[in-house]
This record gives C-alpha cells, structure tokens and sequence, in this order.
C-alpha cells in the first residue's frame, strides 16, 4: 500500500521527517515542467500571429494559381499511401501472427526493415531506375501515341512517389496491427466459427473490428510523415503543401509561407480528428486470462505462398534500394569524396547527440519528475509536449526561423542572425521529437510501483535524490531506448535540417538529398548507407520495444 503524503515524513521516530517543496523550489519546479509544452506552442502561436499581418500581392497569386494544386495534391497522395499502407501492413501482419512456419521469426523481424531506409534514399534509387525506363516511354511515343506517353510522364512522378512512401512506411501499421493481432483472443473467433461464420467472415465480423483502433494509429502516422514529407515529393516533382511553405518563404513571402503551413497543420489535424473520432467512447480491452490467438501451421506451399506475399513490401521497400546503393558505393568509392562525408558524419552526428539528450532529459523530468515532486498539471504537458510530432516540420521551421530573426534585431544580439542557426535547429530537433522521448519512458513509468519512490522517501531521502537514486535507475532501459529512437529520427531529418541549417553546413541526410536532386546519385551512395546502417539500429530498438510488449 502507497503510504500517504502525511505519513511520509512521520513513518516513525528514527526517521528523519521530509519537508514539502517550498513555495519557491515549487514554483521554479512548475515553470521548468511547463516550459516543454510552451517551447512546443511557441512555434504555432508565431505562425499564427504572423498570418493575420498583410501578405501583399503573393497570397492573391498563391491562391489563384497554387494553392488548390498544393492542397489537392496533398490530400490525394495521403489518401493513396494511407490506404495502400493499410493493405500491406495489415496483410503482413495477419500472416505472421496468425500462421505458424519456417522462417516465421526472421520474416517478422525482416518486416520492420524497411522503416530504417529514409525515403529520399529509397526515392533516389527509384528516380534512377525510372531513368532506365526511358526506352519503353519512346516506344509508347512512336508506336501507340503522343497522349499516352504524356499520360505516362505525368502518372510516372505519381506512382513513384506512392510507390516509395507506401514501401517505407508500412511498417507503422504493421507494427501496431501485430501488437492488435498478438492480444486479441482465440475464444472470440472459435466462438464465431462454431455459430457458423467461415474463416474469411470472422476475420471481417470478429479479428478486423478489434483490430480497428491499431490500424487507424498506424494509418495516422502514415499519414503525417506522408503530409511532412520533402525529399520524395520534390525528388519525384509532385506539388504538395511542404514544398510549398518552403517555395514562399525562399520567395520572401513570409506571411504567405506561415499560411500555408497552417493550411498544412489543418489537414494533420483533421487526420487526427479522424482517427479520435472513429474510437468515440469505446474501448477495446481483452481478458488476459483466456488464450491468446493460436498460430495455425503451414508448410510447404502455403508456407511458400506466405514468404512470397510478405517479401514483396520487403524487397520494393529495402532490398531493391539498398542493393543499388551498395552496387554504387562499391563502384565509386576510388573517387568518393571522403572529407566532405566524413563532415557531414560530424555534424550529423554532434547535432542527434545534443538535441537527443535534450529530448531524454526533458521527458525523464515530465514523467518522473512532476510525479516525484508532485507538481500540478502533469498531465496537460505531457499531452502539450507530444504534439511537436503531429506539427508539420515546415511550420517548425518558419515559426522558429522567424523568432531567431526577430530575437537577432535586439539591440547587443545581432551576432545571433549568424550563431543562432545551428542552435535553432537543436531547438527545432528538440520541439519536433520530444514525444518521440516521452511515450517509452512515459510507458515505463506507468509500471513502475509508487510505493518504491515512497519508500526512498521514508527513509529519509528527499524527492530529488529519490527520483535520481530510485526512478532513474528503473527507467534506464526506458531513457535508453527513447535515446537510440531519438538520435536515429534525427540522424536522418532533412526537413528542419535543409531550411534552417547554417551556410556551407552538410548532414548526411542535406548531402544525400543534394547530391540525389543534382542527378549525381553514386556519388550519395556512402552517405545514403551510413543513414540506411543508422536506420538499422532504430529498427532494432523498435523491434526489442515490441517484442518486450508482446
């Protein structure tokens, strides 16, 4: 039993009593708690203020000419990939967890695979492979029509595009749908079949209902990274809102670039309205006491027929890209530049190091110290501090690059204009992925006993060297795992990292994304494995973090 915040200091005589915060420690306490969650809004409140200022004649012309491509084109291609990724990673994962065959371990763990390859990496080995194609889109010309080889140059950017993006990022939903499938029981569906349901109606009336909270989490994120995305939209020429904001702003229409992020912010958060609203008031919980879902046994054909379906989004999404990037890095490693790879390994890597610790620090101090200290609104900055991740990367961008610029016009900080933009882009990292930080050690922190940290207290222990003694060491494998998936997502940023990086600065994800926009791919092909091989480990904690759930 949790001893109560009375008794802690009287546990008995021998016991040194604890004194409470006091109302300075307290309030300091707060103010650093909340200041997260206002670093986050920060950004919004800019833009948002901004927007309303008057745009000139640039906004008349975006809207006459622009803006319903931009819109158009964004919701078209998220629609397309968040169904397309519904299809593929549920699939996956339907065959992996409800058959038993060789080999079913290493597929499962080969599915993840395809989330470590950046999806500019991947979109630069497709843009080179359509290059080959250009042989057939002649013949199209000379031998069929001058209108369908139009029709196919102005669908080829399409299919590019979707193609990537659905192959990278299906393994949102696949991973959340394994996790469904894992915890849902055999009762229930044996249960169906024996009032006569088949095996097909019960997994459409039974398995996909209960299944539906895991797929439209998944389809959401799909859906954010697709709305975020810039390297694969302007690598394959499509006009969405990203390239749009950044199109404004590099046009010195500030205002209109603020309000097409918002225009931008909109959409993501409609995509979340959905995905809020399609739960409602239910929930989906399961008794742990009955049998989980057994594994039916396959061999031979069916088990071929399961490694052929599942290998497909493993090969387009993965083994494809890859193998070219290795065949180039083995073909142009004699004339590789390496001084210019090894600078941007550096400054890759200085930068996911300090904003990644930041993160970490941040999301310890949210969990565990507001609890610990018992400060007052935990909860609402838990929640505030999360939503940097559902905030586009472009209204990151032009909010704090316009609050670096009006903080370098004080008097005395002018020197800010040309220091401040390497550290705007560690703020920018640390707004971005700070719920990235926050949901593993949020988890851990859930299982974690009070009465562990009331102990420490009672014997004398304040709450600080409680929660550094006690809390700490629990969730270190927690803070760890939040620090591999940090420093990997921002290992290979490009959004943030091309807008707001200072002069002559290269990371390995700008110089992978320049050298592939210039045509001149192999020689992006040691960069674009070094980001692939840092993936690697991203995929890896992941699938640990899974594993250890299941």
């Amino acid at each position: 039993m949790t001893p109560s915040p009375s008794s802690i200091g009287s546990a008995g005589s021998n016991v040194p009593a604890v004194a409470p915060l006091g109302a300075l420690s307290r309030g300091a306490g707060a103010a650093t708690l909340w200041l997260p969650a206002l670093c986050v809004c920060l950004p919004l409140l800019i833009v948002a203020a901004r927007a309303l200022q008057d745009p000139g004649d640039t906004w008349g012309r975006i809207v006459e000419f622009r803006l319903w491509d931009y819109t158009a084109d964004t919701a078209i291609l998220v629609s397309l990939v968040s169904l397309l990724a519904v299809a593929v990673g549920m699939t996956c994962a339907w065959l992996v967890s409800a058959y038993e065959f060789a080999g079913r371990r290493t597929l499962q763990w080969l599915l993840v695979l395809p989330l470590g390859v950046p999806g500019f990496v991947a979109g630069a080995a497709y843009l080179d492979g359509f290059e080959q194609l250009a042989p057939l889109f002649l013949w199209l010309r000379d031998n069929v029509s001058l209108d369908a080889f139009l029709l196919s140059q102005n669908l080829l950017p399409w299919f590019g595009s979707v193609l990537v993006l659905v192959f990278t990022l299906f393994p949102y939903v696949y991973l959340s749908c394994c996790a469904s499938f894992a915890g849902q029981q055999a009762d229930l569906i044996e249960a169906a079949r024996l009032l006569g349901c088949g095996r097909r109606r019960a997994f459409f009336r039974i398995v996909l209902p209960l299944a539906r909270p895991a797929v439209v989490g998944g389809a959401a994120l799909v859906a954010m990274e697709t709305a975020n995305d810039y390297g694969v939209v302007t690598l394959f020429g499509i006009n969405t809102l990203t390239p749009g904001v950044f199109r404004a702003w590099s046009e010195g229409s500030i205002v209109s670039a603020m309000r097409l992020a918002l225009i931008l912010l909109a959409l993501i958060m409609f995509v979340l309205f959905l995905e809020r609203a399609q739960r409602g008031r239910r929930g989906y919980a399961g008794d742990t006491r009955q049998k989980p879902l057994a594994r039916q046994p396959r061999s031979g054909m069916g088990a071929a027929i399961i490694w052929l379906v599942c290998s497909i989004p493993l090969v387009l999404g993965f083994a494809w890209p890859v193998s070219r990037f290795v065949r180039w890095a083995m073909g142009s490693a004699h004339a590789a530049n390496w001084q210019s790879y090894g600078s941007a390994l550096f400054n890759s890597s200085w930068l996911a190091l300090l904003a990644s610790a930041m993160v970490v620090a941040s999301a310890f101090w949210i969990t565990a110290g507001r609890r610990a200290h018992r400060l007052p609104g935990g909860a609402a900055v838990q929640q505030l501090a999360s939503l940097g991740y559902a905030i586009p990367s472009a209204l990151l961008a032009v909010g704090i690059g316009v609050l670096i610029s009006d903080v370098s016009r004080a008097p005395g900080l002018s020197w800010l204009a040309l220091s401040a933009t390497a550290s705007g882009l560690v703020f920018a990292y640390w707004v971005r992925f700070m719920a990235v930080g926050i949901q593993p050690v949020a988890a851990a922190q859930t299982r974690i006993a009070g009465d562990l940290h009331a102990a420490a207290r009672t014997l004398g222990h304040s709450a600080s060297k409680a929660l550094f003694r006690v809390d700490l060491r629990l969730l270190m494998p927690s803070l760890a795992a939040a620090a591999i998936l940090c420093f990997v997502d921002i290992f290979k940023e490009l959004t943030l990292t091309l807008v707001m990086r200072p002069f002559d600065f290269e990371t390995l994800a700008t110089l992978t994304y320049r050298l592939s926009s210039e045509g001149r791919i192999p020689e992006a092909a040691v960069p674009a494995l070094v980001l692939v091989g840092c993936g690697m480990v991203g995929v890896a904690a992941i699938h640990r973090m899974a594993a250890a759930r299941s």
